[in-house]
């Protein structure tokens, strides 16, 4: 499965950061 590169930059995020940070991360892409 390919994915975007803001893809897996999220996934890193959601490792480093809380799920609701991310969720506001995502959000704004």
């Amino acid at each position: 499965i390919m994915e975007p590169p803001w893809k897996a930059y999220n996934i890193m995020k959601k490792m480093e950061f809380p799920y609701e940070a991310s969720i506001i991360s995502t959000s704004f892409l």
